[in-house]
């Protein structure tokens, strides 16, 4: 505000400067002179009404300088003689406290520590590069020593800028992170072999299926044991699904030692008896045939 002001040429009446009154016999010049500071004085009042919000207007809203409006709200903002001491008090307080965090990132830290710096600046306090440089070197993390060694041997601290110094530590640790990227991906892969290693020791435990409405436990095949058969002494069957009966006739074949249903000679019959069906039914086409012919000649 302060620089688009004095850009402008406007900044004098808010810092005090009073318009000389008009002499009686005033020239041409001295009139446009005149002039011109009062609207200085207007265009000074009408940018600062421009530039607050219609909440803050309302409390200038009755000044008739710019001095006076500029003053009262320097007061209501920045306090008086004694406000600024506390705030001033807090603020070092709060640079001093100032570290980095190991989460944090060296761009973070620094726009924490020029936000403070700012602050104490707007306020009049006076902050050199070389106490900020300072205060990073001895706040940053362990992983940033080696660095800090090297510039130690190699550069004199008392001249070292802060964009020197944020440049070498950014470049640590962008390093730093993708060694940790590397290490991670690589822990990955082996944590995710070892649980495979797990899940195929484990034994699986039977699904449950819906089934319409109810839901049925899958369990798995087993192998059900019988009373010894009669027959063949065996234990995978019961007598009634044995194939061989030794006091049973054959339906069909007409033999001891088997059923009908496992007769093998059963589809020789049906083949014949298809063969003879057939023939049967040809023979009979034929007999008809003969009959309609003759039938047929009589009538001629």
């Amino acid at each position: 505000m302060k620089s688009f002001m004095q850009g402008n040429d406007i900044w004098e009446p808010v810092n005090g400067r009073v318009v000389d009154p008009l002499p009686a016999n005033a020239s041409l010049n001295q009139q446009t002179r005149y002039a011109e500071e009062v609207a200085k004085t207007h265009r000074a009042l009408t940018c600062i009404h421009a530039a607050v919000t219609e909440e803050v207007f309302t409390r200038i809203m009755t000044c008739t300088t710019a001095k006076e409006a500029w003053d009262k709200l320097q007061e209501e903002y920045q306090g008086s003689d004694r406000g600024k001491q506390m705030q001033v008090l807090n603020l070092r307080r709060e640079f001093e406290s100032l570290r980095m965090k190991a989460s944090e990132s060296i761009k973070d830290y620094l726009d924490r520590i020029m936000k403070n710096v700012n602050q104490l600046t707007l306020l009049g306090e006076t902050f050199d590069d070389s106490r900020v440089v300072e205060k990073i070197l001895v706040t940053v993390p362990e992983k940033f020593e080696a660095k800090i060694s090297t510039l130690e041997d190699t550069q004199d601290l008392s001249t070292l800028s802060i964009t020197q110094l944020i440049n070498s530590l950014q470049a640590t640790e962008l390093r730093s992170s993708i060694i940790n990227d590397d290490n991670s991906e690589e822990a990955l892969v082996v944590r995710q072999q070892k649980a495979k290693g797990q899940t195929s020791g484990v034994k699986k435990t039977p699904r449950k299926k819906k089934k319409g409405k109810e839901e049925q436990t899958e369990k798995p095949t087993e192998k059900k044991v019988y009373p010894p058969c009669p027959i063949c002494k065996k234990t995978n069957h019961t007598e009634n699904y044995y194939w061989y009966r030794p006091n049973v006739h054959c339906r069909s074949c007409k033999r001891l030692g088997h059923v009908e249903k496992v007769c093998k000679n059963k589809s020789i019959r049906e083949q014949v008896a298809v063969a003879e069906a057939n023939e049967q039914n040809k023979q009979e086409g034929m007999f008809m045939v003969t009959c309609f012919t003759a039938t047929s000649s009589s009538e001629d």
